[in-house]
């Protein structure tokens, strides 16, 4: 036979059967005096619908119902006057040439002026330095005859040399010094280009090195970094830019992109005015 399916009560209807029966066991107690000792005994279906009163009885049923929620429509947003606003910086330099560069270069300076006022005359003499330490030692195992001392002011000419190579394209070194470009072999022969080249040098061999991979460029790239940086003084905006320069020789720290020209070279960090693209410093990947 198939059980019939209980209905929960609701918290009015379990007080009504509470003070029911509370108010028959009052009559019963003033007509009999004293139960019966059956009607102590409590059937098993009788404890089966007491516990289905506890279960059907809900806690939350004498709770009011809870407020419909609200639409994402019905919210509006307000200024909290709590937060506090920062506040942006007043930009207080004086962005340009600094005042002992233009003392030393005058009104209409010329590249060259600027140039040679940008990075001194010590680098020269640090490069011919380290040329002519490094050329005295090879001496001593394979001599030369035709060497001698290089100087700053030949070094300066045998760098404008290099950079007018880049602009002059040729299909080898030793073109650059036939009669069609009669300029090289004015200012300077093949063979001391070649001695120079051979035994250029920016450091010290003797000094340990520190695990830098551009530790024998090293001084010069530091005495750049200290003009470039003590020459201009840039204006608030300013950018980090990543380039690469064209290299395709044998180095561990040559990079490969192919989203750029180049696409082999040496892979640079700078930190560039916005306005003007002036370098401020440099960084090389290795």
């Amino acid at each position: 036979m198939a059980s019939r399916r209980k209905r929960a009560l609701t918290a009015e209807e379990i007080l009504n059967l509470e003070f029911e029966s509370d108010d028959e066991s009052d009559n019963c107690d003033e007509d009999d005096g004293v139960l019966d000792d059956e009607s102590d005994r409590i059937t098993d279906s009788d404890s089966d619908n007491e516990d289905n009163l506890c279960l059907a009885q809900d806690p939350c049923d004498s709770r009011p119902p809870s407020p419909k929620a609200r639409k994402l429509e019905d919210w509006q947003w307000e200024a909290d006057d709590t937060v506090k606003k920062v506040a942006k910086n007043t930009f207080c330099g004086q962005p340009g040439i600094k005042r002992a560069i233009q003392l030393q270069v005058g009104a209409n300076p010329s590249s060259l002026v600027m140039f040679n006022a940008l990075l001194g005359d010590e680098i020269w003499s640090t490069i011919a330095l380290h040329t002519n330490a490094f050329a005295c030692e090879k001496q001593r195992l394979h001599p030369d005859p035709s060497w001698h001392e290089t100087t700053p002011d030949e070094m300066k000419t045998y760098f404008a040399m290099c950079v007018l190579m880049s602009q002059v394209k040729k299909s080898s070194i030793q073109s650059y010094w036939t009669t069609s470009t009669p300029f090289f072999a004015s200012v300077m022969s093949r063979q001391r280009s070649w001695a120079l080249s051979k035994y250029l040098h920016f450091c010290d061999n003797s000094l340990p090195q520190s695990g830098d991979k551009l530790w024998k460029l090293r001084p010069v790239l530091d005495h750049v970094l200290k003009c470039i940086d003590t020459a201009y003084d840039p204006e608030e905006r300013v950018a980090v830019d990543e380039s690469l320069m064209k290299f395709r020789g044998r180095l561990s720290y040559v990079q490969f992109n192919p989203s750029k020209r180049a696409r082999f070279g040496f892979k640079f960090y700078k930190l560039c005015e916005s306005s003007s693209g002036y370098c401020l410093k440099f960084s090389i990947y290795t």
